[in-house]
């Protein structure tokens, strides 16, 4: 299978094709919420699963859980680009301590 990397996303190419996913689908909704200062409330929801610890463990005890966050992928992109853009920044002025 051939994978495509978006920002440090991985869309398998079947879905690339199935979807018409396009390379720079991303640029304009990423660029649009980052010069708006605007990030729509349907991007910070998300779908809450809950996932078994251990295999072994008892599915029966819900302490035995634990909850998994899972957002939407523009959600993600968002987030990885504004990450890499603070940091990039925060370096280049010598504001990250690097401890």
């Amino acid at each position: 299978m051939i994978l495509f990397q978006i920002d440090a996303i991985v869309i398998p190419q079947n879905a690339i094709r199935r979807f018409g996913i396009r390379r720079n689908w991303t640029e304009p909704i990423v660029n649009m919420s980052l010069t708006s200062g605007h990030f729509h409330p349907i991007l910070k929801e998300s779908v809450i699963c809950p996932l078994l610890t251990k295999p072994t463990l008892d599915k029966n005890q819900l302490s035995n859980y634990r909850p998994i966050s899972s957002h939407s992928l523009i959600s993600e992109i968002i987030e990885r680009v504004v990450k890499s853009r603070l940091t990039d920044h925060l370096v280049s002025n010598g504001l990250l301590n690097p401890h």
